[in-house]
């Protein structure tokens, strides 16, 4: 019969597997499987993440889309609007609505105006 020795029995330098009466095999294995066990949680969180992130990226991308199709109707209001405007202003457009709309626009134009004038003047005192 050989002389063999169990792992756990070995002699040799600390730093050599089996060296350590601790080590009879049963913690490597359970690293193994910690770290397989790790290894699958980083992958799902990892392909969680990826998910999300595309997510992300197609919302962004349509809130974006929604942002600039607001913008662009808003300035076709207001070109449309200061058409109306100015065909209320020579004339060619009466509607009761559309004057009111035009007398407070012109309103609001002089006020405008004031505002900015005193505003001029405070500044150029203050200097």
């Amino acid at each position: 019969m050989a002389d063999t020795q169990h792992p756990s029995q070995t002699s040799g330098a600390p730093d050599e597997p089996g060296s350590s009466p601790v080590d009879d095999g049963t913690f490597g294995s359970a690293a193994g499987v910690l770290g397989d066990a790790l290894g699958q949680v980083v992958r799902v969180a990892l392909q969680r993440g990826r998910t999300e992130v595309g997510r992300a990226a197609v919302t962004g991308r349509s809130r974006l889309a929604l942002r600039q199709l607001r913008s662009d109707r808003d300035a076709m209001l207001r070109k449309v609007g200061l058409e109306v405007l100015r065909l209320v202003e020579a004339g060619e457009v009466s509607h009761p609505g559309l004057l009111r709309a035009s007398e407070r626009i012109a309103e609001l134009d002089a006020e405008i105006a004031d505002v900015t004038l005193r505003g001029q003047r405070a500044e150029g005192e203050a200097t």
